[in-house]
């Protein structure tokens, strides 16, 4: 579901479901059965004249509980734009980095 402005900007928000466990179902007929659990996952988007600028999801998948994520152009910071993510992992674990798109690579940190 998305909300658009007039001056392009965008609003979005997406649910549904995540496959997170592949998992085996024992029966008598000597086939191999495999079913899936799973899990919740939700997310809010933003973009501006259709680039996404940034978002934030929540999710009951393996990797990451949350994640938001603002990407180049969003803030500027002394004449840089960089894209910035913080995430925080099933267990609490913490994970933030910053790059920028003039640069191959960026620095995270976890805790």
């Amino acid at each position: 579901m998305s909300y658009r402005r007039a001056d392009g900007r965008s609003l979005s928000f997406g649910a549904g479901l995540l496959a997170r466990n592949l998992r085996r179902v024992t029966r008598d007929d000597g086939l191999r059965h495999l079913t899936v659990d799973l899990v919740w996952n939700v997310g809010v988007f933003y973009d501006r004249n259709g680039s996404l600028m940034a978002s934030v999801m929540a999710s009951g998948g393996r990797s990451y509980r949350f994640r938001a994520t603002v990407y180049p152009g969003v803030v500027r910071i002394a004449g840089m734009k960089p894209a910035m993510f913080i995430a925080v992992g099933q267990r609490g674990e913490v994970v933030w980095g910053v790059s920028l798109p003039f640069l191959p690579v960026g620095v995270a940190m976890r805790w």
